[in-house]
């Protein structure tokens, strides 16, 4: 067994933890016995007892699953840290497991994070307004697309000469009250972000193709710019990063985007693309520079996004607005 040092000359013991919706799977790194809890406050008061002073305690971030744990346990100055669950399936093909379960999983997490604890950071509950914009964020998301579902299935129904009354009525009923609720959830949004991000969002605002609504968005995914360092980090996160497909001299594939990162971001910056082509300067000599070169039109409006998401950052780091010498220049 591999015996980490901390910074105190204490041994650090790992534990590894597999969250479900409704139960935890936890163990300490080097040992095969798993234990179970129910995800509630009784067990996480179970996982607590088990640890020492000294203890790491890690696990993927599952949904919305893993946020009461990570909150009990940092409560009670339990260290902990959250990874991204494709960390763990990464390190599960490098060690080559055909085995997943329950048990398994807590065992692969504990052995990941003593292995990798160089790489870990302590994860910190974001503070109540973040996470209420973040959710709120969330439902809006869930009410526009089933919105657009709703909308699509009404105009299937048009085409029918014969289509059913009562089901086109029931539709239009439930659109007008998602209609509605998307309204409530969209001031409340506006409201707390503005007290939460007021003037970091009218500072990304003012830069062309970059609406009020991606701006609160971006702040949301950041958490106020807090969470990365550069604007690759931000552009590989959000999955508009370029993706390099070589090997040697003989294997040369063709580069596309991760598309790793949050896909519904993706999509509201292919959008603000769209509008920073024709009023950003910056953007739009990129996009005809890239036509010119015979680029195709999506591969063009990718580096446009890719461009607004370096001003944005630049915006937001600098506390300042946005200068159009400067982004030409850039």
């Amino acid at each position: 067994m591999i015996i980490t040092i901390n910074e105190n000359n204490n041994i650090m013991y790992f534990f590894g933890v597999d969250v479900s919706k409704d139960t935890l799977d936890f163990c300490k790194a080097g040992q095969k016995k798993v234990k179970k809890a129910a995800n509630e406050p009784a067990g996480w008061q179970q996982l607590a007892d088990a640890v020492t002073p000294d203890s790491w305690v890690v696990m993927e971030a599952t949904g919305p699953y893993f946020l009461g744990l990570a909150i009990f346990l940092t409560d009670r100055d339990i260290k902990v840290s959250v990874v991204n669950p494709l960390m763990i399936k990464n390190y599960c093909k490098a060690k080559m497991s055909r085995v997943k379960t329950d048990q398994v999983d807590a065992r692969l997490i504990a052995d990941y994070a003593l292995k990798m604890h160089a790489d870990l950071q302590v994860w910190k509950p974001r503070p109540v307004n973040t996470r209420s914009i973040r959710q709120l964020n969330t439902v809006r998301e869930m009410l526009l697309k089933q919105i657009n579902q709703v909308e699509n299935q009404n105009h299937a129904f048009s085409l029918d000469e014969q289509a059913c009354e009562a089901a086109l009525r029931i539709n239009n009923q439930s659109l007008t009250f998602m209609r509605d609720s998307l309204k409530k959830v969209e001031r409340k949004l506006d409201e707390l972000a503005k007290e939460e991000y007021g003037d970091l969002i009218k500072r990304i605002s003012t830069i062309p193709g970059v609406g009020r609504a991606t701006a609160i968005l971006l702040c949301v995914l950041t958490d106020g710019f807090t969470r990365f360092e550069s604007h690759q980090q931000l552009s590989t996160y959000i999955g508009i990063a370029p993706s390099p497909y070589q090997s040697g001299t003989s294997v040369k594939g063709k580069g596309h985007i991760s598309k790793m990162g949050a896909g519904y971001v993706r999509k509201q910056l292919y959008m603000c693309a769209y509008s920073a082509s024709r009023y950003n300067p910056a953007c739009g000599n990129l996009y005809k520079r890239l036509r010119s070169k015979g680029k195709p039109h999506k591969v063009a409006q990718i580096a446009v996004a890719h461009k607004l998401v370096r001003q944005v950052f630049e915006v937001a780091m600098t506390n300042s607005v946005y200068d159009e010498k400067k982004a030409l220049a850039a």
